[in-house]
């Protein structure tokens, strides 16, 4: 279903209708999931394994904004994996949070370990594209990861896409059917990360899905509000202290989602956020 939204979203609809497809897709999969599993949990969880980048596009908020850099130790995601094992996790599994995941050296190993322990979950591996070669591509497919989506800001289009088509010219068509390629620019329809980042189109909304579908977890293990949360604002709990599944069904965090849900943004980062709107 992931392939077939990036596929549709990126290829047959125009982009100022894609933030409203999104939105739809997202509702739709959020009550499907509580009608199949009769609870509220998350369809996707984001890994933060090592928290830098190489690239400072002018779309995120690296740009201006600094970030602590790490790796999420061993244990720690080990930890995590037997937590989400044990609620027989089967959503999408992704090691990202405003990093490039290939600057990780263990990123095959810890792909692998994931598949391993969460066989029925789909990996989606998001990066820039600027440090694949085919041999880590095939790595990575190789390592469990079913689709890897490379995104490139059209700042950095003339380098970074020259390195990607290197990276497939040679590579054999079982392993190039998991690759998905799209380029973000300034004329695009963005989101603003929570008021962070000046967008020339922000996306809006009137009511939030995100946080009711993605549990993100940042590399020191701290679940945080949710993907536009670049800063750990807002910490509900830490893997490496609770279950993944304790800290979720928390209460103020549980109501927290379903005021979002409705388009109650109490909080100051989702009022930016639904806004598109950078505070002074």
């Amino acid at each position: 279903m992931l392939k077939l939204l990036f596929l549709v979203n990126d290829h047959l609809i125009p982009k100022q209708h894609r933030a409203g497809l999104r939105d739809v897709y997202d509702r739709s999969d959020y009550y499907w999931s509580r009608l199949r599993q009769r609870r509220d949990v998350f369809t996707q969880v984001e890994i933060e394994t090592n928290s830098d980048c190489n690239r400072k596009c002018r779309i995120c908020p690296r740009h201006k904004h600094e970030r602590e850099v790490g790796f999420m130790p061993d244990e720690l995601y080990s930890r995590l994996l037997d937590q989400l094992a044990s609620m027989r996790f089967r959503g999408r599994l992704s090691p990202v949070f405003y990093n490039e995941p290939l600057m990780d050296e263990r990123i095959f190993r810890l792909m692998r370990q994931a598949k391993t322990k969460l066989p029925g979950c789909n990996i989606v591996v998001f990066t820039n594209g600027s440090l694949l070669t085919g041999d880590n591509i095939q790595e990575l497919v190789e390592s469990g990861v079913d689709t890897l989506l490379v995104s490139q800001y059209e700042g950095n289009l003339r380098a970074d896409a020259r390195r990607y088509a290197e990276a497939i010219r040679d590579l054999p068509e079982r392993f190039g059917k998991h690759l998905r390629y799209r380029t973000l620019g300034d004329q695009d329809f963005l989101s603003s990360s929570g008021g962070l980042v000046r967008v020339q189109k922000p996306v809006t909304k009137t009511r939030c899905m995100q946080a009711s579908l993605s549990c993100v977890v940042d590399f020191h293990g701290d679940v945080v509000l949710c993907c536009n949360d670049y800063n750990g604002s807002h910490v509900f709990g830490n893997v490496g202290e609770e279950h993944i599944l304790d800290i979720w069904n928390k209460p103020g965090f549980r109501k927290l989602r379903q005021e979002l849900r409705h388009g109650d943004f109490q909080l100051e980062i989702c009022k930016s956020c639904a806004s598109g709107e950078v505070p002074a």
